[in-house]
């Protein structure tokens, strides 16, 4: 049951959403002016110069930059969840150093703070609830046998034969 939930939510954050072509822009610049270059949907971009000072994702979307081609090198990852969100990369050490960028838009990339989280929360809630029920009755049963043997072995009642 819990895997069929992974799967559900898994499918529902990685459909294609949001449908808008143009999902992020980098500048050589450090203040997100200029002519910039467009990063379309689903798009994997290499940019050889290794020029981007700043970078505009629009809302919805999330860009990640890997300092190499491969894009196995994670060095910026930028989710906008509610307006255009700009990031300038001038004086840090990730400025002029993205080499390649992955950047995708979906629906519910950021709602993860709403209903999304009770989607998760309430069957963990209760499989949870399930076990500590289960172990507070496995608990209580391995008292009533260990008091039980106590019992059975105790002098002071008469019974201190082991054969009882």
């Amino acid at each position: 049951m819990v895997l069929k939930w992974i799967f559900v939510l898994f499918s529902y954050f990685v459909q294609m959403g949001n449908c808008q072509e143009h999902c992020a822009t980098h500048f050589d610049n450090g203040d997100c002016t200029g002519s910039g270059t467009k990063i379309n949907h689903g798009q994997q971009y290499v940019d050889s110069d290794q020029q981007i000072s700043s970078i505009e994702v629009m809302e919805g979307c999330e860009l990640t930059g890997y300092s190499d081609e491969k894009y196995s090198v994670q060095i910026v990852h930028i989710k906008s969840c509610s307006g255009t969100k700009r990031k300038s990369l001038s004086g840090t050490d990730e400025d002029n150093t993205i080499l390649s960028v992955k950047c995708v838009c979906t629906d519910g990339l950021c709602e993860w703070s709403t209903g999304s989280i009770l989607a998760i929360a309430i069957p963990v809630n209760l499989l949870s609830l399930a076990m500590g029920v289960g172990l507070g009755l496995f608990l209580k049963k391995k008292k009533e046998v260990q008091e039980v043997e106590a019992v059975d072995y105790n002098p002071e009642y008469g019974y201190d034969d082991p054969e009882y």
